[in-house]
């Protein structure tokens, strides 16, 4: 610490900084504060309510779940046909339909997507030299390839 310096403050001194602090605070923030009242519709806009549908598309839970059963029936048609002592056509049939909706159930949920996703462009540098970029956009050639094989030199 420096010997020459004051580190006192006088009782007016302060009592004008906080004096004007307080002004300058008062300014600033309003002395009175609006109160507003949410309507039924803006409260339950604020709810988990009204965000889970939007999650259980992005996750897509219920298609998750119909596979996932799917297969736990296939699973117990499947056992349950070679079990059978002497299986008959009506049975048969009825394991074909169950293995037949499995592909029209994997083909569903392949290309089923959520309802709001970002697209991701990557482009991607083939083996001509070739960048294919977003859908639409022309292709550009970064680099003349050598078609030659390579031989290993001696």
């Amino acid at each position: 610490m420096s010997d020459d310096v004051d580190e006192t403050v006088s009782k007016t001194e302060y009592n004008e900084l906080k004096a004007k602090f307080d002004q300058l605070e008062s300014s600033l923030v309003p002395s009175t504060v609006a109160v507003v009242e949410m309507t039924p519709v803006e409260k339950f806009k604020t709810t988990w309510w009204w965000f889970a549908p939007e999650y259980f598309s992005r996750w897509r839970l219920f298609p998750r779940a119909f596979i996932s059963m799917y297969i736990y029936l296939l699973y117990k048609v499947v056992v349950w046909f070679m079990d059978l002592p002497d299986p008959n056509m009506n049975q048969a049939g009825l394991v074909s339909v169950v293995v037949g909706a499995g592909a029209a159930w994997f083909g569903l949920y392949v290309n089923s997507t959520s309802t709001k996703f970002d697209a991701v462009s990557v482009p991607v540098q083939n083996q001509y030299g070739i960048t294919q970029g977003a859908p639409g956009a022309t292709p550009q050639i970064t680099s003349s390839p050598s078609l030659a094989p390579r031989l290993p030199s001696k």
